[in-house]
């Protein structure tokens, strides 16, 4: 059911089943679904004061953007930098060439 739910409907939920549970509710809860402790209590406050916000629901996608969509030639920099340097056998020592440092 977890999966159908958005952020906000999986805390509240998750709250009431801690409630429903009592005494180490939260720890229970949390275990079974790896849901943070600290959203679950959030959501136990949210209920306790009646302060749910109805119209915020954070959008899909949000979050940190994955390092090659925001520097979409980074893989290619990397291959630049480290070259044939590091690649092959590791215990094979590499003299880098003194003017590919100067560069």
């Amino acid at each position: 059911m977890l999966p159908l739910l958005d952020e906000k409907q999986k805390r509240i939920y998750l709250a009431t089943e801690v409630e429903g549970l009592g005494y180490g509710g939260l720890k229970a809860v949390h275990e079974l679904t790896r849901v943070s402790q600290t959203t679950i209590s959030r959501g136990k406050k949210e209920l306790r004061e009646g302060t749910i916000e109805h119209n915020r629901i954070r959008k899909h996608g949000g979050g940190w953007k994955p390092i090659v969509q925001k520097y979409g030639t980074i893989q290619k920099e990397i291959e630049r930098i480290i070259g044939n340097n590091t690649r092959g056998n590791p215990e094979k020592v590499i003299v880098p060439d003194v003017q590919c440092l100067l560069n």
